[in-house]
């Protein structure tokens, strides 16, 4: 029997892309290209091991991702920008032979074909149906335990509690036995929530991209990659890009999202001194008094 092949891993600089994604001296279609792959990266990224952390001189800001996913990241969206700047030029009675001819069609292929990795990433990309299938279960898992960093940054702050928001009051969700009232109310504000097993799956390393995951499920998704297949995707993603203060006020969110999570003790992915971005504040509502009674009442109760 064929052994399985050990995953590549790319090492990420989350930092220095957000810096060239901000910046808009740059190509407007290389900065998109650089969105998403982003966007990837946050999704299906991790912290970075021992051995890892010894390669980079800061390593808190790199995330280890899978290659391949990172590959059909950049070559499924430039696929897409270039396939939108075709279409544009026949909508403007522009020759397809003359494609070569546009700055911007010439930066994208140059940014798959002349950069040291460019055909092995040819070689190892997913089709686009397959990146979003992807990215669907990607999703899908997170639903399992995004609900506990939700609990983490609602839950109230009181006097000589033992429990002050971090990941054992975040494991509280569990208590209750299946088949009680107040297992049928941790459900109904939290449907997606799966075992203790699933959270402690994904601890630490996991926990690492908390405040970008507790973003895309709880506050929509500026950030939540858009789909390959939709038809709309290239337009979209330039649109995204260019709205360069909507993208600073989400990375002042995230800013503000993994401060909170820190002071409850957990350790996130840092973003260098980027100079636009400050942490914007970001109301957030206390747990329901249902929930927190159904689960504090347990606590008491053992």
């Amino acid at each position: 029997m064929a052994r399985n092949k050990k995953t590549a891993i790319r090492l990420y600089d989350v930092s220095s892309a957000i810096e060239f994604i901000l910046d808009e001296t740059k190509s407007p279609y290389l900065r998109a290209i650089c969105l998403y792959e982003t966007q990837i990266a946050v999704s299906f990224g991790e912290k970075l091991n021992r051995r890892q952390m010894t390669r980079k001189v800061s390593p808190a800001q790199w995330l280890a991702v899978p290659e391949n996913v990172l590959a059909s990241a950049c070559l499924c969206s430039s696929i897409r920008l270039l396939q939108y700047i075709q279409s544009n030029r026949q909508l403007n009675g522009t020759s397809s032979k003359d494609l070569i001819d546009n700055q911007d069609a010439r930066d994208v292929l140059n940014h798959i074909l002349l950069t040291p990795d460019g055909l092995k990433k040819i070689a190892t990309a997913y089709r686009p149906k397959i990146l979003d299938a992807k990215l669907r279960n990607r999703r899908r898992r997170q639903r399992r335990y995004a609900p506990l960093y939700d609990v983490s940054l609602r839950w109230p702050e009181v006097s000589g509690s033992t429990l002050r928001g971090g990941w054992s009051t975040a494991l509280q969700l569990f208590r209750p036995k299946i088949g009680t009232d107040a297992h049928s109310t941790v459900r109904k504000y939290y449907p997606g929530l799966r075992g203790r097993s699933s959270a402690y799956k994904f601890k630490d390393r996991g926990d690492y991209l908390a405040a970008f995951v507790w973003l895309r499920h709880y506050r929509g998704g500026l950030f939540r990659p858009r789909q390959l297949s939709r038809a709309s995707f290239a337009k979209r993603l330039l649109a995204d890009v260019l709205d360069v203060p909507r993208l600073i006020e989400f990375f002042g969110r995230y800013e503000f999202i993994r401060g909170q999570l820190i002071k409850r003790g957990y350790k996130l992915l840092p973003l260098a001194q980027i100079h636009q971005v400050r942490p914007i504040e970001i109301a957030i509502s206390p747990l329901p008094e249902e929930l927190l009674e159904a689960v504090s009442s347990v606590r008491s109760e053992s």
